[in-house]
């Protein structure tokens, strides 16, 4: 039953990867996103709780990612930091896993990191501005 669910949410998904990256790039303007594909990805390993990188969906989601984010910076936190902002069962239980995930994706794709721990708002936005105008050109 999983697997069928997993189909169905990529599908799913397709037109809003399309809406939200494909159309904005084919009218010329730069696309400025809090998520992406990778995300999809992510919250279908924590849903599921399973490796979904490896099958063909996760690594047709990598692609499309790929394909349509010219320059990924993620931006984290430490996990206390994470955990002291939300106060939901649900995140508590969740937040420790999403980080190790995002981490080694980060790792695993080569994008740049932007660590928010003990970081300013100013800071951390001048410096992922910094990463857009230097290496996202």
């Amino acid at each position: 039953m999983s697997y069928l669910w997993v189909w169905l949410e990529f599908f799913s998904a397709l037109p809003v990867f399309f809406a939200r990256f494909v159309l904005p790039r084919i009218t010329g303007r730069v696309v400025v996103a809090e998520r992406c594909p990778v995300d999809f990805l992510v919250w279908l390993a924590v849903t599921l709780r399973r490796n979904v990188f490896k099958s063909f969906i996760g690594r047709a989601t990598l692609s499309i990612a790929f394909s349509l984010c010219e320059c990924m910076v993620y931006v984290r936190a430490d996990e206390g930091v994470l955990l002291s902002r939300r106060s939901a069962l649900w995140d508590r239980r969740v937040i420790p896993v999403e980080l190790r995930i995002y981490d080694s994706l980060a790792r695993f794709l080569g994008v740049r990191v932007v660590d928010t721990s003990g970081k300013s708002v100013e800071e951390s936005l001048r410096e992922v501005v910094e990463i857009a105008g230097n290496e996202c050109v």
